[in-house]
């Protein structure tokens, strides 16, 4: 009768000791798991805040509202510089040349010249479909980091600006950027 009684209870140990085990596997996986979500976004942000990048100066996207969403008198406000760029055949490639520098960084950063190629802006057509004459692109920062850009037709309408004509957005950009 003995063995029968230390059955049961030798049974319920190592089940117990095999619960408590899992339980601390469970505990050890979850651990892992959010720490390794949680140690490499506290790793970055103190590491970057220490070498004094991660501001919103040298980052404009990371905070605030999305560049594309802001209205045109604060895209203009905000840019610190405004290209129109025209595209030019150049072999099977669409070169982009700044055709006009409506807003120039503060501090004479180097910039774009009228005549100069915008290799960003650059494109291989696609087979007779384009339309596009060119564009126009809104750099934020100094020196400028390229923020937003829209496309402009033949007839200068700018596609995402309300189809505004050309010589608007320049009116507009020289009503609101200050004189050296």
């Amino acid at each position: 009768m003995d063995a029968d009684r230390e059955f049961p209870v030798h049974a319920v140990r190592s089940l117990t000791i095999a619960v408590w085990t899992l339980v601390f596997v469970t505990i050890i996986d979850v651990a892992l798991t959010v720490g390794g979500w949680l140690v490499p976004l506290f790793f970055t942000s103190h590491v970057v805040s220490m070498s004094g990048g991660a501001t919103h100066s040298s980052f404009p996207y990371s905070s605030g509202p999305a560049f594309h969403t802001l209205s045109l008198d604060q895209k203009v406000s905000t840019a610190s510089m405004i290209l129109v760029v025209r595209y030019e055949r150049d072999g099977d490639r669409m070169k982009a040349v700044v055709a006009d520098v409506l807003k120039k960084p503060a501090g004479g950063a180097d910039t774009y010249e009228v005549g100069a190629e915008y290799p960003d802006g650059m494109y291989y057509e696609s087979g007779g479909l384009d339309q596009a004459s060119g564009e126009v692109v809104f750099f934020s920062e100094n020196p400028p980091i390229m923020m937003y850009s829209t496309t402009y037709d033949s007839h200068d309408r700018i596609s995402g600006l309300g189809r505004m004509p050309l010589a608007k957005l320049k009116e507009i950009v020289a009503a609101k950027t200050p004189k050296p």
